[in-house]
């Protein structure tokens, strides 16, 4: 009976994340969380986790979506499911890239996110992830002046794309 509101919740919460109602989504996001543990669904899990990390990168709380989305890494790992491993991988590279604008020291650590998550993605053919990732290193590689880098990634991107591959779900 709790299930279906766990997902309505999820629904709920990404939905006032688009209309950047902050707040409410974490409200609604540590619910649905919550929710998901009372009830035992362990296979949504990481994805609410995933959410809940984009949420608290939003507000700028770095430290705490880090640790969330290992922990939806962690959890995806436990219910084997290779690619909600590899979005958690994702988006940790992506904040640590938003980071990295922020503070330079990170965009090294950015780099190296962005590579575990495409090896990841590429070992488990999860092809729109890859295409993601590599859509992500090529305006990276712009930014910092790389545009061998850049062009590389672009390309990689266009290939998986112009492929018609969606991934592996």
């Amino acid at each position: 009976r709790d299930q279906p509101r766990s997902r309505g919740l999820g629904d709920v919460y990404k939905r006032q994340l688009q209309l950047n109602e902050i707040d409410a989504a974490l409200t609604h996001a540590k619910t649905a969380l919550s929710l998901s543990r009372k009830i035992g669904d362990s296979g949504d899990e990481s994805n609410i986790l995933i959410n809940l990390g984009l949420i608290l990168g939003r507000q700028l709380e770095w430290a705490e979506a880090m640790q969330v989305l290992d922990e939806a890494a962690a959890s995806a790992v436990l219910n084997g499911d290779r690619r909600g491993e590899a979005e958690a991988m994702m988006h940790r590279a992506r904040l640590t890239e938003d980071r990295g604008r922020i503070d330079p020291a990170f965009r090294d650590q950015a780099r190296l996110y962005r590579k575990q998550a495409i090896d990841l993605s590429v070992t488990i053919g999860a092809k729109d992830i890859t295409r993601q990732l590599h859509e992500d290193s090529s305006v990276a590689a712009d930014r910092r002046g790389d545009k061998p880098m850049a062009d590389f990634h672009r390309a990689s991107a266009n290939v998986i794309r112009d492929s018609g591959a969606s991934g592996s779900r």
